[in-house]
């Protein structure tokens, strides 16, 4: 079967608003079409995964400094959400990827970040161990993850439905050590990193770029680079107005 892949450049959006986006992609893609979407968040936010639960979470402080908590429509811990690239991927389920179990899927998109931060002079790899778990994506290794070092550079979280995949993750340029160890109550921070440590000229635009180019290379179909219509912003605004922007929804799953 002919696939089209579909690319969305990066824009800013609130964070209630990008969840909506991503799972209105995911509910209404035509089962022909691979969505790469890059965006970033208008206000440093916090998302955590479909089933986590809020207590992992210091909300007194979230509260005291007025960040707002997204719930992802896909699994995975909690995400500081401020000065990174962020992606999402939507993989029809007639595309050879969907047949894969999850971790290997996850591993042919970790390789074309590989690549891609290579082709930087980043030395990045998959994660060699899989490592303790708390209410932080990056203080928990999978093997199928992207680290330096033996530290975690990208989290990622998916969900799997009977028409496709939606993956999405972060790619921390900076990190604010103290407001995620306040944030997710955290005492080590010695399992991961951010780009600008390893890199610190490195451009967000910069490695949109690369990775734009790698999966196209890698998915070497016909391809298309085209913005959000209004139509799925109708359709994004309309889940966002009966999910997203729901307290129930962001702290306790329930809409």
């Amino acid at each position: 079967m002919d696939f089209k892949l579909r690319i969305i450049k990066r824009k800013k959006f609130p964070p209630y608003l990008n969840m909506s986006i991503d799972e209105s992609l995911f509910l209404n893609n035509d089962n022909k079409t691979i969505i790469l979407r890059f965006f970033g968040w208008d206000r440093p936010s916090i998302s955590i995964g479909i089933f986590q639960k809020i207590e992992e979470l210091n909300i007194d402080f979230i509260k005291e400094k007025n960040i707002p908590i997204v719930r992802r429509p896909t699994g995975g811990k909690g995400v500081y959400h401020n000065d990174e690239l962020t992606y999402s991927i939507i993989i029809p389920s007639k595309h050879s990827i969907y047949n894969l179990n999850v971790i290997n899927s996850y591993k042919i998109i970790s390789n074309i970040f590989i690549n891609s931060l290579k082709e930087l002079g980043i030395s990045a790899e998959l994660t060699k161990k899989s490592g303790k778990t708390n209410g932080f994506c990056f203080s928990t290794q999978n093997y199928y993850e992207v680290s330096i070092d033996g530290k975690k550079i990208i989290g990622s979280a998916q969900r799997r439905k009977k028409d496709g995949i939606l993956q999405q993750g972060s790619i921390p340029f900076t990190i604010d050590y103290e407001i995620i160890n306040n944030i997710f109550k955290l005492s080590d921070n010695s399992g991961f990193i951010s780009l600008k440590e390893v890199k610190k000229d490195l451009k967000i635009e910069e490695l949109e770029d690369i990775l734009i180019k790698n999966f196209i290379e890698y998915f070497d179909t016909y391809f298309e680079i085209k913005d959000l219509s209004e139509e799925e912003l109708i359709k994004a605004n309309n889940l966002l107005n009966n999910k997203y922007s729901l307290d129930s929804w962001n702290l306790y799953g329930i809409y």
